[in-house]
């Protein structure tokens, strides 16, 4: 047995962090899940129906071959959809779940001492939907430009701007500030969001 005190003391921590459902983004997904509105790279809710053959099928082998090629593609969809929509509805299901409750991560390191959460689905490491459902449960305020420019740091990340320099990220979240007011109030009114490199 090794003693290790710094790393445990890190995993206690990083396990006493609580999380909450963060609630307009949860009324956002759902909304958007459940009339395919395509947002933030959501699967659809249900397979998408294959085409219709064409009336020459015996007799035209273009046709055929069209029909084919279009089928084969929703099928395709359709296989890639399933487990993204049933890993989705776990994570919907578990967000509405534990809406008002406060969270907390057991979480178990791998061999490499890379930390890992033990619970599934809905989690701070899953896909970007279950990242985006959870916030902290106590929050700290942002009262100078410094906490604000962090704030806008990580929007400019998320947006998909990781790689530029950090001066130019923070010169164009300050000049799209009014869009993103405009998305905080009205998310479905102004899809601009969907355009970010991970939008939840």
């Amino acid at each position: 047995e090794i003693s290790m005190p710094a790393v445990f003391k890190a995993i206690g921590h990083i396990q006493d962090t609580g999380w909450e459902v963060n609630k307009e983004v949860l009324l956002t997904m759902q909304y958007s899940f459940e009339n395919n509105s395509a947002m933030g790279d959501l699967p659809f809710n249900a397979d998408q129906e294959m085409p219709p053959q064409p009336a020459d099928w015996d007799n035209d082998e273009t046709a055929q071959k069209q029909w084919r090629r279009q089928a084969s593609q929703i099928h395709r969809m359709n296989q890639q959809d399933r487990s993204k929509r049933l890993q989705l509805s776990k994570v919907l299901y578990l967000a509405n779940k534990f809406e008002d409750e406060e969270c907390f991560f057991p979480h178990q390191l791998d061999f490499r001492g890379r930390a890992y959460p033990i619970s599934r689905y809905l989690h701070n490491q899953g896909p970007d939907w279950a990242k985006g459902l959870l916030q902290f449960s106590k929050g700290s305020p942002i009262d100078n430009q410094d906490d604000a420019n962090w704030l806008a740091f990580q929007t400019a990340n998320t947006w998909g701007l990781d790689k530029k320099p950090i001066q130019e990220r923070l010169e164009w979240v300050w000049s799209n500030e009014e869009m993103f007011r405009k998305i905080h109030q009205d998310p479905l009114e102004y899809p601009q969001w969907n355009q970010a490199d991970k939008p939840w």
